[in-house]
């Protein structure tokens, strides 16, 4: 799995590099070495910080698909992703949140 850093050396990764148009503007591909220290310095923050950063991720993923939503688009596209966008908005609902998060996967 290919892991990036932001340009506040945060963590982000992508099931698949097609989907690197998700990725914050200034990410460069890192080592797993690299990806393995980050994870370690991230765990030391506080659930508030974690937090905060997974609503951030959360938003900025809606924003990358707010297209699909818009009345020109067909509702066979714009079906596919209302259930996606629902789960991104459901993350802090999740038992574990925010320590363990379970992103949805993007439409294909």
């Amino acid at each position: 799995m290919p892991h990036y850093k932001d340009q506040n050396n945060k963590l982000h990764f992508l099931d698949s590099e097609e989907h690197q148009f998700l990725l914050p503007q200034g990410c460069v591909k890192i080592s797993d070495a690299e990806a393995d220290s980050i994870r370690t310095v991230e765990a030391t923050k506080t659930p508030e910080e974690l937090a905060t950063e997974a609503r951030d991720k959360r938003n900025r993923l809606l924003a990358q698909v707010d297209w699909t939503q818009c009345t020109d688009i067909s509702p066979e596209v714009s079906s596919l992703y209302i259930s996606y966008r629902q789960a991104l908005r459901d993350i802090t609902a999740q038992p574990d949140f925010p320590l363990t998060i379970n992103w949805p996967t993007l439409p294909q």
